[in-house]
């Protein structure tokens, strides 16, 4: 039985921090001491001294200052974390210490404390520094205890994060919920979903699957959650908990048939569960009673903690039938306020989910702050600016948790203070990834420039920040990472979602553009120069190898460099089989194979990259869970990264969306998918016959339902050394030394004919979406039809007969499908002649059809599957192949 927050010592606490000033003071210098223990050690707890003072920037935000008294360093602030910052500074800057639990960590201090000159001021125009994205809670977070959450809270503490949102143990708020109306223990279990996929529950676009959960989970996950809350208090970190937007399971009409309820389909093959009609309906009222119900629970459970709250109605290709979006935000936002009359509706702007309409209907536009979640790449501002709505200048930077080297610093360093001088309502600035599995020094920099005034010179700041995340530099690490400035991590012109991916990681094919539906593999930097970081980062090793962020970021290098090898070795292995070259065929694809195994080897050496690390968690993380109990969380922890669902999910658009370059993935999993490939393909070689179909989901689906109590570990420890695998891999697999390779110069790649090229349509183009759009090689820009009008088709007409190996279109990058069906014909002989093509239910991402013939045209057409009145728009349209007629 779990009590409510009234009777528990939590709330006797709480309300004591609350009422005694005092009291609640000394707690805050308290935590403040502790962190200084957990991040550096004991031996320095007294070397650091807190002081609360009145002390604030220009416009009345946060600020610290810094001295030295005797042989300890006083900070002081006008709160937790401000002080907190005031000591991640000092340790940055001064002791060249980087704490960070999520990418590897150097808290090794000076034998002495490094001394200060001066008083030292710093202060940040932000009143807000937020941090989390429902997806962190599944993609990094799923199975973290109080262990993982406790170095997380220190984390942002230290970076001066002071909002935060907090999903953990709502599924005890939406089980009150449901009890309320009549639902059984046995009906709620079978609708809230598993540990991994509970965001998705909480954003209304799933329900059910990857269930039950046992009973112990509500329990500890409450305790859990409150005694994050009790943290945050301490630190003074505002948990933003959740708002209602009239959720309700599928059968609820039915149960309640009084209620007017909004059936909302399916999200990627998933149930979505039912919303309640927020306004307009002619009979009962139940949204209202129902929010009621909501906010009541939810302060049951957790108490009056807090004043935000998190909530987007109709997330992702919600269905709001007849209801007018203004009237409906303004509803929920009503509601929100009649329980709380501070509360502030946190937001998401995401894809343009958040319309003018729906801004105009909030009735307290001042208490509303919309997460501008993609600012660094698209950004959404200007409408928040015109509606006089609060918002926060965000990035995402990783999707799903998939892997790579790869960020935009100097978007950081120039776009964010630029914002804030052309804003009137910006109020932050805040981290949403939706994993924290790629690029540590991103999240330094954006908390950091909350701290800035104007931008920053990008050189400068990686070098400052290398020698506290190693604790010193040299000139090869400094090389290396000015080169690493100047690839990976410079700016980007070319909407993405998150890092290049793998060939590796991808369900095997032909084709090749990213192993994720709404994935890439356009590089947009010069992987020649990248890799020259890899031998600047080899000859610090002797100096460096005892530090595990050095050793993290050389595993992260030498990774890409193999990821960028693999995508090239792929193409040229696939030019050799449409060439029927079997020799070269079975070399390329042996040392394609070769450098799987031994990306896994090298991953093996970063325990964040490991498989090991993932499955431990998902077993150990419920306290006292039987066997059965750990078999299902595991199979949420391998199903995720792999399958994500079952058939239809993974079929539909989530196939391999959260893929990780992990060792033992690598190896049990992706390897084992492209030795099938490679045996079918050689043996249609050697038999002259096409290869033989084979469908890869039971393969996936077998290796999500292992269980690591039955099966034999699937990563084996190295005997090499670190440093003598990554000279192999640039001694082998770099782009320079693959180009020397006589088998990798004996074919030539198929090409994109179309590029470039002008496409004809059946219809007028919308003129800020032209027809070139469709050839210019990339995925950020569109052509859209002026008008809706179906069926659609698009001809290119390659100019001269061309040898085709495949016909890709796009389309465009957002979450959600489009209920459409193609076909695809080639003119080829003095006629069009349709291609066979796979049967989908909707369309998504990039669909790639193989052809293996001489035609000179390419045609595509769109047809509505059903009536969509929307008008049809594609992000690409390329052609494969070769300018000569064959190999």
């Amino acid at each position: 039985m779990i009590k409510a927050f009234r009777e528990t010592p939590w709330y006797e606490e709480y309300r004591r921090v609350q009422d005694n000033p005092a009291y609640g003071q000394g707690k805050m210098l308290r935590a403040l001491s502790d962190l200084v223990g957990r991040v550096i050690g004991e031996r320095w707890r007294d070397s650091f001294v807190f002081r609360q003072e009145d002390i604030h920037s220009a416009n009345g935000n946060d600020a610290f200052e810094l001295q030295q008294e005797d042989n300890r360093i006083v900070i002081c602030g006008p709160n937790g974390i401000s002080m907190a910052s005031g000591l991640n500074h000092y340790l940055k800057k001064y002791a060249l210490v980087n704490f960070n639990p999520l990418f590897a960590s150097n808290v090794k201090m000076p034998e002495r404390l490094p001394a200060l000159t001066g008083r030292i001021r710093r202060s940040t125009s932000y009143d807000v520094r937020y941090a989390l994205n429902f997806c962190t809670y599944s993609y990094t977070m799923a199975f973290w205890g109080w262990k993982e959450y406790e170095a997380l809270l220190d984390w942002f503490a230290l970076n001066g994060v002071n909002l935060m949102l907090d999903i953990v143990g709502q599924e005890e708020v939406q089980r009150r919920f449901l009890r309320e109306y009549g639902y059984s223990e046995e009906e709620i279990g079978a609708y809230i979903p598993g540990p991994a996929y509970l965001p998705w529950f909480f954003m209304q676009n799933m329900s059910g699957f990857g269930g039950p959960l046992p009973e112990k989970w509500f329990e500890q996950r409450v305790e859990l959650a409150r005694r994050m809350h009790d943290r945050m208090q301490a630190f003074g970190i505002r948990p933003v908990l959740m708002g209602f937007a009239g959720m309700v399971p599928g059968d609820f009409g039915a149960k309640h048939p009084e209620a007017s309820v909004i059936e909302q389909g399916l999200w990627c093959g998933f149930s979505r569960p039912a919303m309640l009609r927020v306004c307009g309906s002619e009979g009962k009222d139940c949204f209202g009673p129902a929010a009621d119900t909501f906010y009541a629970k939810q302060e049951e459970v957790f108490g009056p903690i807090t004043h935000y709250y998190a909530v987007d109605p109709f997330h992702e290709g919600g269905k709001m039938g007849d209801m007018d979006p203004t009237a409906v935000y303004h509803r929920v936002q009503r509601k929100m306020l009649e329980h709380d009359p501070q509360a502030v509706w946190l937001l998401m702007q995401w894809q343009g989910q958040i319309t003018d309409a729906k801004l105009s209907g909030l009735c307290r536009p001042e208490q509303a702050l919309v997460l501008d979640l993609q600012a660094d790449r698209r950004p959404y501002h200007a409408m928040m600016e015109r509606h006089k709505v609060p918002w926060i200048w965000s990035m995402v930077h990783n999707f799903g948790g998939r892997m790579g080297v790869d960020g935009d610093v100097v978007t950081l360093a120039r776009d964010i203070p630029a914002a804030w001088q052309g804003s009137s309502y910006m109020k932050g600035i805040g981290a949403a990834p939706e994993a924290f599995d790629s690029g540590p020094v991103m999240y330094d920099l954006l908390f950091d420039m909350a701290w800035e005034d104007g931008p920053v010179d990008c050189g400068q700041y990686v070098r400052e920040y290398a020698k506290s995340r190693y604790g010193g530099s040299d000139s090869h690490l400094e090389r290396a990472w000015d080169i690493l400035l100047h690839t990976a991590y410079w700016k980007k012109d070319m909407y993405a979602q998150g890092a290049g991916e793998s060939v590796i990681n991808a369900r095997p094919s032909e084709t090749f553009r990213s192993a994720s539906t709404w994935g890439h593999s356009a590089f947009e930097y010069d992987q020649k120069a990248l890799e020259q970081a890899l031998p600047e980062l080899i000859a610090a090793y002797d100096d460096y190898q005892d530090s595990e962020t050095f050793r993290y970021d050389l595993v992260d290098v030498a990774k890409q460099i193999l990821s960028n090898a693999a995508n090239s070795l792929h193409r040229q292995m696939m030019a050799a089989y449409y060439g029927r070259n079997l020799d070269l065929f079975e070399k390329l694809s042996g040392k394609f194979l070769d450098l799987i195994r031994l990306e896994d080897r090298i991953l093996g050496f970063c325990p964040d990259f490991t498989l090991e690390n993932w499955i431990q968690a998902s077993r150990s993380v419920l306290a006292g869970a039987d066997e059965q109990e750990k078999d299902l969380f595991e199979f949420n922890a391998r199903a995720l990264i792999t399958t994500w669902g079952d058939y239809q999910n993974s079929e539909d658009c989530l196939l391999d969306y959260s893929n990780r370059q992990w060792a033992g993935v690598t190896e049990s999993y992706c390897l084992k998918r492209w030795e099938h490939f490679v045996r079918r393909y050689t043996d249609s070689l050697k038999t002259g016959r096409e290869p033989e179909p084979f469908a890869y989901f039971p393969m996936e689906w077998e290796w999500a339902n292992r269980k690591t109590r039955e099966d034999a570990p699937e990563h084996a420890a190295s005997g090499d050394s670190l440093k003598m695998l990554a000279e192999k891999v640039f001694r082998e697999y770099s782009q320079t030394a693959m180009e020397r390779d006589e088998a990798y110069q004996a074919v030539s790649e198929p090409v994109n004919l179309a590029l470039g090229l002008q496409v004809t349509g059946s219809m007028e183009a919308d003129p800020a979406y032209p027809y070139v759009n469709l050839t210019d090689g990339r995925l950020d820009t569109v052509w859209k039809a002026a008008k809706v009008q179906w069926p659609v088709s698009l001809t290119i007409d390659l100019g001269r007969e061309s040898y085709i190996s495949r016909i890709e279109f796009s389309m465009p990058q957002v979450a959600g499908d489009f209920p459409l069906s193609y076909s695809v014909e080639v003119f080829e002989k003095g006629a069009w002649t349709a291609l066979p093509v796979a049967e989908r239910e909707t369309l998504l991402g990039t669909i790639s059809v193989p052809c293996s013939c001489i035609a000179s045209g390419v045609r595509l057409s769109l047809r509505e599957k059903q009536p969509w009145g929307l008008p049809a728009e594609l992000a690409g349209f390329s052609v494969y192949g070769f300018e000569r007629p064959s190999l």
